[in-house]
């Protein structure tokens, strides 16, 4: 995190003892937080400042905020409920204006990871001679957002003020308790983050994908139902026997069987989170959090997606109601652990879309709640939705690139190959500098006129690596980022090849692109 200041200074090296929304997500808000000078230090340039995120999980919102920086003429001790009086004769500069997307949050126990980053618009002078240090924050958002961030209680260093307005001139004190705040004396370096782009092609790797419940992998199931799929205002688990769902492996997607019906696509904003649970379906707890082992990951966060219109089959293998996902889940496929599956709607509207489902089945059960962020909820055993986990299509699998991590300096991370064909011993990554030319080629660059059907080249052949692959199609490559700070900000292009003879005239297979942005964070 480079050498900036975190205030108050006693939680460097800790997590906070409480946390609070105030001053991040409340709506239509004045907030003012105060902190002693000498926990800054000497004069600097500031440029950003960071929230940390605490143990919890939160779908980020969206909040509209202006954000203003200046000396107090007040301390933490006389801070004062009359907004002016705490700014006094200080000239204020407003550092940040707009709409600021909150991350999604997933639990944090590591003091050293400000997550939440406002990059100011402009740099701000701290001068201690001038008084202490106050940030006003004006939440203008029309809606509160269920979003809490690390907080100090008892800290004599620290003061707030609130009020219920944006031009409130009075509020309400709370001595001693603060947002813990990180304060960026350089300028705060990118996310690192690892992006997928672009399509693979079909090759003759991979399965269809893990159908669950066992038992409904050659038949149809007995009812359908539209809970944990599309039904309204809804938090949703199913959870399916760890056996059935097998050895470890990557999952990109899930998708749903049609059954009988025509159903229309409809449009949802949803929330898909994945985890490896200790709960076995027959034990499945009405109370949400009971059924959550350790940290849930989030592969679909509180975004609109349009689902397949429903057409009738008759092929149990046919999964054709596809949702993708932005993240890939691992499932490790350790004994005595099973899959739980969470659902949560944001919609208020109701809609008709049933798929496949099963009634009577030991393998699964299921949960529901009313409202996305519902802590209880109604249990139905040996019932849920019969699920394709991974899914490829019935013959030929695409065999995807996915990352497990990002670029961070100082770190590894893997950048990873499912899904090809397991009787080739090698597949190759190739590093690229660009996906939009190599040398005269434009890309992406349709291979099927020389005989890769359905097949293109998304990045640049600048680097190549040979991979080992597994007896199951799977291969990783493992880049180690020194700690070299120009390095923030670098930016190359992956995608794998694989030889496989029989998929087409050109003998190889193209997986999708990725893009990794080195940074911090």
């Amino acid at each position: 995190m480079g050498l900036g200041v975190v205030l108050p200074n006693a939680y460097k090296t800790k997590m906070g003892n409480t946390n609070n929304t105030f001053g991040v997500a409340w709506a239509n808000q004045r907030y003012q937080q105060q902190h002693a000078a000498v926990e800054l230090g000497t004069a600097k340039r500031l440029y950003a400042h960071g929230l940390r995120m605490h143990n919890a999980t939160y779908t980020g919102p969206r909040q509209r905020l202006e954000i203003k920086l200046s000396n107090s003429a007040t301390t933490p001790a006389t801070h004062s409920p009359f907004f002016s009086t705490n700014i006094g004769t200080n000239t204020q500069t407003t550092v940040f204006k707009g709409i600021y997307d909150y991350p999604t949050m997933l639990p944090n126990a590591d003091p050293a990871k400000f997550r939440i980053i406002f990059r100011w618009t402009t740099p701000w002078l701290w001068n201690p001679a001038s008084g202490n240090f106050l940030m006003e924050i004006l939440n203008s958002s029309a809606a509160h957002g269920n979003y809490t961030v690390d907080a100090a209680n008892g800290e004599t260093t620290v003061a707030r003020s609130w009020g219920q307005s944006t031009s409130a001139a009075i509020g309400t004190v709370g001595h001693n308790f603060g947002l813990i705040l990180y304060l960026f004396d350089e300028p705060a370096p990118p996310f690192a983050k690892y992006e997928t782009f672009g399509q693979g092609c079909r090759g003759t790797g991979g399965q269809a994908g893990v159908i669950v419940p066992a038992a409904m992998r050659s038949s149809f199931g007995n009812t359908s139902n539209t809970y944990g799929v599309a039904w309204h205002n809804q938090r949703y688990h199913q959870i399916f026997t760890g056996s059935e769902v097998g050895r470890a492996r990557v999952f990109v997607n899930h998708a749903w069987r049609p059954e009988n019906r025509q159903d229309k696509g409809p449009t949802r904003t949803i929330s898909i989170l994945m985890n490896a649970t200790t709960v076995s379906p027959g034990a499945i707890s009405n109370t949400f959090a009971s059924n959550i082992t350790g940290t849930q990951t989030t592969v679909f966060g509180g975004r609109t997606i349009t689902y397949p219109n429903m057409v009738p089959s008759t092929d149990p293998m046919e999964f054709k109601l596809v949702v993708p996902w932005e993240g890939h889940f691992i499932w490790p496929g350790i004994s005595g652990q099973h899959l739980l599956y969470e659902y949560r709607c944001f919609d208020t509207t109701s809609v008709a879309y049933y798929p496949d489902a099963v009634s009577g089945n030991t393998s699964v059960s299921r949960l529901w709640g009313t409202g996305p962020t519902a802590t209880t909820g109604s249990r139905n055993l040996n019932y849920g939705v019969v699920f394709c986990f991974g899914y490829q299509g019935p013959i030929r699998n695409v065999p995807v690139l996915v990352n497990d991590g990002v670029p961070l300096i100082n770190a590894s991370f893997d950048v990873t190959l499912v899904g090809a064909q397991p009787f080739a011993t090698i597949a190759v990554l190739v590093m690229g500098f660009s996906k939009t030319a190599w040398g005269t080629i434009s890309l992406p660059w349709n291979l099927t006129p020389i005989g890769a059907d359905g097949c293109f080249l998304n990045v640049s052949f600048d680097l190549l690596f040979g991979v080992h692959l597994d007896a199951n199609g799977r291969a990783k490559f493992t880049y180690a980022i020194p700690y070299y700070p120009s390095l923030y900000g670098a930016v190359w292009h992956n995608q794998y090849f694989i030889f496989d003879q029989s998929a087409n005239k050109l003998g190889l297979v193209f997986t999708n692109g990725g893009t990794a942005t080195v940074g911090g964070l």
